[in-house]
């Protein structure tokens, strides 16, 4: 998701991904979020990880494995970046 030329971006999105029980302990999601610069080099305001344990910690972990056990129900998370 790109919101270009906000001074208030609203992030309130959900996302949907497909993935085998193998590999569920092998994955990670990044959500990162940059201001991109004109004449400087884009700024990374932060991010988060969700993934398994070797991913993620604290909240991360914990909005990941919800994710996982709940099959088709959506799961809402507020997350700050780091």
């Amino acid at each position: 998701m790109v919101c270009k030329n906000s001074c208030d971006p609203k992030y309130n999105e959900s996302f949907h991904f497909r993935m085998t029980q193998a590999s569920i302990n092998m994955c990670s999601v990044t959500v990162q979020v940059v201001q991109a610069g004109i004449k400087e080099k884009d700024r990374c305001l932060g991010r988060l990880v969700l993934g398994p344990y070797m991913f993620s910690r604290g909240k991360g972990l914990d909005h990941w494995e919800e994710a996982m056990s709940a099959g088709h129900k959506q799961i809402r998370y507020w997350h700050k970046l780091s």
